[in-house]
């Protein structure tokens, strides 16, 4: 509840979501963010620390800059408490015909705009796991199909999910008697603070595009921070970045942490009510 609050205090200065905004659209060093604001240096960092204690933003150094990202995991968990709720029944209903009228496109030519649109997207996330850095390395790597959620199977008839922690290994699901389904391969490691999946994704997922997943696994002083990055280029809609920013945080978010923390897989349940 205390972070909460933190969250909603940074959030309700206007100047603190124009940060978050300029930040959504990806990452930028102090100094390039300051620019974009009509204060001093100063001023802009002062908001950054706001942000980053209220946990909406992160901060990683490269050589001498100091660059800044958006954390959506924090705003994600605002919007299934308190948005989410409102999303349904009558009153999405009238936000979609609101929508609908609005917009200056027909439905058929948005859609041909967006399968068309070409470019990179960056999909971030960074969360705090209450457990060792040993113990998240092993969940994510040894332990995978014990916490990989059923929805982020492509078939129904997936057995397992697996990451092969080497060199070349793959990630990828096992629908058993040889068959499954490759997500990827390992391009980097090093046990246990980093590892990088490079993949490609067809068009029924979005695609085609290729992926770089990295994941950054660092000791604190409250368990294990892990920072992850998903970058793909090809067809790369805002839609298919939207919709892999909120998997992610389900998985990782909730059933990654929650199984490292305590053993348990995905309550299913918990999660459609």
């Amino acid at each position: 509840m205390q972070q909460e609050e933190s969250a909603w205090k940074a959030l309700s200065d206007p100047t603190r979501r124009g940060i978050l905004d300029a930040l959504r659209q990806g990452p930028l060093p102090t100094g390039k963010l300051s620019e974009l604001f009509p204060l001093s240096r100063f001023a802009v960092m002062k908001h950054l620390r706001i942000l980053q204690d209220a946990g909406l933003s992160f901060v990683e150094a490269r050589g001498r800059e100091r660059w800044n990202y958006v954390n959506p995991a924090a705003i994600h968990s605002l919007y299934q408490r308190w948005i989410k709720p409102f999303e349904e029944g009558p009153i999405q209903q009238l936000h979609n015909l609101k929508q609908r009228a609005e917009s200056p496109h027909s439905p058929k030519e948005s859609s041909m705009s967006k399968d068309q649109e070409l470019g990179t997207r960056e999909v971030l996330l960074e969360l705090t796991i209450k457990a060792p850095i040993s113990r998240v390395w092993s969940a994510l790597v040894e332990e995978t199909g014990s916490w990989w959620h059923r929805d982020f199977y492509t078939t129904s008839d997936a057995k397992s999910f697996h990451i092969e922690a080497k060199l070349g290994g793959l990630m990828f699901e096992d629908w058993g008697d040889g068959h499954g389904q490759i997500w990827g391969r390992v391009n980097g490691i090093r046990a246990p603070s980093y590892l990088q999946v490079i993949g490609d994704s067809s068009r029924e997922w979005g695609g085609p595009n290729r992926g770089f997943m990295t994941w950054k696994l660092e000791e604190a002083e409250a368990g294990t921070v892990v920072r992850f990055e998903h970058c793909f280029f090809g067809k790369a809609s805002d839609q298919t970045r939207d919709s892999l920013d909120a998997g992610w945080q389900l998985l990782f978010g909730k059933c990654l942490k929650q199984y490292a923390e305590t053993g348990e897989g995905p309550d299913y349940a918990a999660m459609e009510s």
